[in-house]
């Protein structure tokens, strides 16, 4: 049982942690609410609550797993980026230099890129990329991540999809209960999707 003392010391971080909870939608990972941890600031490979309590972060997943929180040179970079342009839709020296380097460590003939901000996006471009090559084709689904979003006009893109000569099958649809998207909602996805 927690002492009088650490139930005071996490007093900010819980009624922070609380008040979010009231206005924030379901999808939020697991560790983030079993911990309910609010975080006022991350260092290289720590972070501390606002509580003043310090962590190590092992929770691998997001860009701080390779670059650590608040590693200078990331900062510098996003700093200077994000004030010269915010939006990544034209062409800027920042972006042509890294698809050239995507281009340069590629293996093979591999020597282009495209950028993506969503799902259908992908998968419609994947389409597109399918059409032009032989050898490439696609799958469409809903991820089990996205269940809570899928509409009747999303099964019936889907139908669509799927008789597009270059749609070979369903992929990303199951049931993952590490995201928390609600059971039944990933069930009754996942059956529709089935039942195409």
């Amino acid at each position: 049982m927690a002492s009088k003392t650490e139930l005071q010391s996490q007093a900010r971080t819980k009624a922070l942690f609380d008040e979010e909870h009231q206005f924030i939608a379901p999808g939020l990972q697991t560790i983030a609410l079993l911990s309910e941890l609010a975080i006022d600031h991350g260092s290289g490979a720590t972070l501390t609550d606002l509580d003043g309590r310090t962590y190590l972060d092992l929770n691998a997943g997001v860009s701080v797993a390779s670059l650590g929180h608040a590693h200078p040179r990331y900062v510098a970079a996003l700093t200077k980026q994000l004030e010269a342009v915010t939006v990544g839709s034209f062409t800027s020296q920042p972006r042509a230099a890294l698809v050239r380097l995507i281009a340069d460590l590629a293996p093979g003939e591999l020597s282009r890129t495209q950028f993506f901000s969503g799902g259908a996006e992908a998968v419609e471009a994947a389409i597109r990329l399918a059409d032009r090559h032989a050898s490439i084709f696609a799958t469409v689904g809903v991820h089990p991540n996205d269940s809570t979003k899928a509409t009747d006009e999303t099964f019936d893109r889907l139908r669509v999809l799927l008789s597009h000569p270059k749609v070979l099958a369903l992929g990303e649809i199951g049931l993952d209960y590490h995201y928390d998207q609600p059971p039944d909602t990933q069930r009754s996805v996942f059956l529709r999707q089935l039942e195409l």
